[in-house]
């Protein structure tokens, strides 16, 4: 009877000691995963902010790149208004011409007639009719620009007149451009006008003549659509077609004088193509 207890005992610690070993193997098996798991939610934490890093360091470096970048253009622009600024015509000597005007803003060179001069500019469009360069009084007056245009960033339209008298004074040469030896004549229809900063090359596009009017007397336009209306009228007006089409993206010039008397007028205009 005692011998049957004790077996049976055994076979109970037997069966419980196998229970605890597969419960310990269970336990070490949930804790081996635990661990495996943990770590790899540790290298993804890990990863994830190692990427956000390099995200951001990237984006940085971009950042600092297109700053730098940006920073160089405006330092190029910045050099280049302020050698614009400091740009001064090699070609004309405007320091020693302001000591005897300081009215003086450009020099004028029409080829084929004797215009080569300074341009005075006035408060109005009278008082160089009767003063000279000297702003002393003479009827032949100064050749001078239009007192609204502007100096030496030029307006749409730079208007200059100057008196004709005899064949020998101011404007009085510029009928030459009405005769054939000039119209035909390519190298003479360039004309050269200096300021301040630079020199400046306009190619003529219309001669004519016509009765005393102010129509083309425009300095700026409201519209591109009223500029181009100005300059078909200019093109028709012309006593030649010179092959030059100037554009509402043009500057012009526009040069005046008396023709045969005070009704009439001889003009010249020009669009502006290079400076240097």
């Amino acid at each position: 009877m005692f011998d049957y207890i004790n077996d049976n005992n055994n076979q109970n610690k037997l069966i419980q000691k196998k229970k605890n070993k597969k419960l310990i193997l269970c336990l070490n098996l949930i804790g081996v995963m635990l661990l495996i798991g943990g770590g790899y939610g540790i290298k993804y934490i890990y990863d994830q902010k190692k990427d956000i890093e390099e995200a951001k360091l990237r984006q940085q470096e971009l950042l600092a790149s297109q700053q730098k970048k940006a920073k160089e253009i405006t330092d190029s622009i910045n050099n280049q208004k302020k050698e614009e600024e400091n740009k001064t015509n090699i070609h004309r000597d405007f320091s020693k011409l302001k000591e005897q005007n300081s009215d003086t803003v450009a020099w004028l060179y029409v080829p084929g007639t004797d215009i080569d001069m300074p341009i005075v500019k006035g408060k109005d469009n009278s008082y160089y009719l009767t003063h000279n360069f000297d702003k002393k009084s003479n009827s032949m007056g100064w050749a001078f620009a239009d007192y609204q245009n502007t100096f030496p960033r030029l307006s749409t339209n730079t208007i200059m007149y100057g008196h004709t008298y005899r064949q020998t004074t101011i404007f009085s040469k510029l009928k030459n451009v009405l005769k054939d030896n000039w119209l035909n004549n390519e190298n003479k229809q360039k004309i050269t006008l200096d300021t301040e900063k630079e020199r400046l090359i306009f190619q003529v596009f219309s001669v004519y003549t016509i009765d005393e009017t102010n129509d083309y007397l425009h300095i700026n336009f409201s519209s591109t659509k009223e500029y181009k209306k100005y300059l078909n009228k200019s093109l028709k007006r012309s006593i030649k077609d010179f092959k030059v089409k100037p554009s509402t993206s043009d500057k012009i010039l526009t040069l005046s004088t008396c023709y045969t008397d005070d009704s009439q007028r001889s003009v010249v205009q020009a669009k502006l193509i290079g400076s240097y």
